[in-house]
């Protein structure tokens, strides 16, 4: 197996870094001709509308690079022209921008080592403008089956941060890219303690009649080998449709969907590829909360688990 240096990584993702963060330069330098405290006053006052204030005035079109930096997030009309909502899924990249607090519990059966996994998760996600976005998750429970079938300690899992930015913008259609970042807050023995890097682009689409294809791809890069390949290739895919109005609660944005994951180690001699589908399903449960379920199963490959159950509660802000 070929094995890439540390300063590879390093030089990759610090040029992602850079990618995300360098094209609002020009935006940026405008809020300066205000001068110092005025310039962070209205840096400022973006962020918190962005966060937590009403979103106000109309929605545009964002196509190139130099615009939209400094404006408080607006939302795209919620949904696509055929009434596909923007909204998140399980086992799925986004490609849009969502501002939400996520509750996630996830049921792995059967791991490598033959025993079953338990996770527990809050993530939240928001915009910081119409351009910037981040999303932190917290796994507050992680914790593998000991021999005799019952729960291992329950450990602190790795947090990551995830900055994003809105590359184009229309009615029916979004493109961001973003950086995953996995800070090694976990235990080892619980399968923490590791720092990734992931770069990647991530799309979303309304196909017409409430459909939405959604998907991207990128490199998931650890900054050390001794717990498996130096770089991931990872493709996503998925489609699904929206049968309800969103105010026929139980079942208001009612959606069925299918996620293709796939994994392509980049540094192996032989092709190792690892793929699997996750149908599942959303619906909104009324007063703003969501209720997200998926099953993941891996269909080619190496299983490194038989299935995964995962169930989220989500409610915007």
């Amino acid at each position: 197996m070929h094995r890439a240096s540390s300063p590879g990584f390093v030089r990759l993702c610090g040029a992602s870094l850079a990618f995300v963060f360098a094209t609002g330069s020009a935006s940026f330098a405008k809020a300066e001709d205000t001068g110092g405290c005025g310039a962070r006053a209205f840096l400022l006052d973006t962020v918190l509308k962005s966060i937590c204030g009403r979103p106000t005035g109309e929605w545009t079109p964002l196509q190139g690079l130099a615009d939209g930096w400094l404006d408080p997030w607006v939302p795209p009309r919620g949904a696509g022209s055929s009434g596909a909502p923007r909204q998140g899924w399980i086992n799925s990249f986004d490609g849009h921008f969502t501002r939400e607090g996520h509750l996630v519990y996830s049921f792995t059966n059967e791991t490598a080592d033959g025993r079953d996994a338990h996770l527990g998760l809050t993530q939240i996600q928001t915009p910081l403008s119409r351009r910037l976005w981040i999303g932190v998750d917290l796994p507050f429970v992680t914790a593998l089956e000991s021999d005799r079938g019952l729960p291992s300690e329950a450990g602190f899992g790795d947090m990551s941060i995830t900055p994003g930015v809105m590359l184009y913008e229309r009615e029916d259609v979004s493109l961001s890219g973003r950086l995953g970042i996995r800070v090694p807050t976990g235990d080892e023995q619980d399968g923490g303690g590791q720092t990734q890097f992931f770069p990647r682009l991530e799309f979303w689409s309304d196909l017409g009649d409430a459909w939405t294809l959604r998907g991207g791809a990128g490199v998931d890069v650890p900054t050390h080998a001794r717990r498996g390949p130096d770089a991931v290739f990872v493709t996503n895919l998925a489609v699904g449709r929206t049968f309800t109005p969103h105010e026929a609660t139980p079942f208001g944005d009612f959606a069925g969907y299918l996620a293709l994951t796939m994994r392509n180690d980049m540094g192996a001699d032989e092709n190792h590829t690892f793929l699997s589908l996750t149908p599942g399903i959303r619906t909104h449960v009324g007063r703003g909360f969501f209720l997200l379920a998926g099953l993941e199963v891996p269909v080619v490959g190496p299983r490194p688990f038989e299935q995964r159950a995962t169930f989220a509660i989500v409610r915007g802000f």
